[in-house]
This record gives C-alpha cells, structure tokens and sequence, in this order.
C-alpha cells in the first residue's frame, strides 16, 4: 500500500497523500522513503507537497520534512509545499520552521511560482550577458586606484 500519490503537471513532480493523518512512526518512515523514491524515479527538479487531505501533523513529520528538504537541496530539486492546513501552519510557526519552506495556498499558486521562478533566472541571466562585454563599464578609471598606492599616489589619483 502506497502512502502517497504523484502526479505531473507539466515538469513538476507533486506528491500528494491521501491520508488524513500521518501520525505513526511506520507511516512517517514509509512516506518520507517513498517520497524520496518518487523523486528518484521522476528525475526531476521541482517538487510540491501537496498537503490538501492531511488534517493533522506530528513534530515527527515536520523532523522528516526538515530531512526530505536537506536531501532535496543536495540533490538540486527545488521543493514547496501546498494546501497547508491550519493546525499544519501553525505547527510550522510555533516551531519557527516556516523559514525552511516555501508554502502557498494552494497547488495552482506553487507551480505558478515555478514559472515565475523560471522568468527571474532568465531576466537575470539575460540581463547579465546583455551588453557587448562581460566586464563591468567604469565611467572613470582614475577613480579605481590600484590597492598598493601610497597616500600621495592616491590623493593625485582622485584630484585632490
């Protein structure tokens, strides 16, 4: 029996779990091994947990969920988390790791925010090898002065 279910939209991986409650140490163990194993099997680079049908959770999840962020930050998939409930968000703030993940109301804001996460490292690259030269344009080059000039050197350098 599988304790959650993974689905693509697009290339993003989302797992989601249809159990209420993930409350025992068997099923915290199982999942975390089966989300580890979709990721492995999907081979992909975007994930989102989509916690809609889970009511309640345990410090033991939120531990495993601490671990499964750690494996997919060393494994370059970038991770968020959906449709948290209350008692889940509030469990995340009590425990000050909110900071950890980033949530969002619902599945369709998280796969929203990869497109948008897309747009932001394409600007940012573009914008970056957009002029003819790599090398940063000085307006005045007499105002760089080089690290191993005396005091005197360093006054006639600026003008003074």
């Amino acid at each position: 029996m599988s304790f959650i279910s993974t689905q693509c939209v697009g290339d993003i991986l989302v797992i989601s779990f249809p159990s209420a409650t993930i409350v025992d140490s068997f099923t915290i163990q199982t999942v975390s091994d089966e989300m580890v194993q979709a990721v492995e099997d999907f081979d992909c680079y975007r994930l989102v947990l989509d916690f809609v049908d889970v009511d309640f959770v345990t410090s033991e999840l939120l531990g495993r969920l601490l671990q499964f962020r750690q494996y997919c930050r060393v494994h370059g998939v970038s991770l968020k988390l959906a449709n948290l409930s209350e008692s889940f968000h509030q469990a995340l703030k009590l425990t000050k790791l909110g900071v950890h993940f980033k949530v969002y109301p619902s599945l369709a804001n998280a796969t929203e925010m990869f497109e948008a996460d897309d747009f932001v490292a394409r600007h940012n690259f573009f914008s970056k090898y957009s002029s003819e030269t790599e090398e940063p344009v000085v307006s005045s080059p007499t105002l760089i002065a080089p690290a191993r000039l005396t005091f005197e050197q360093s006054r006639s350098a600026v003008g003074f």
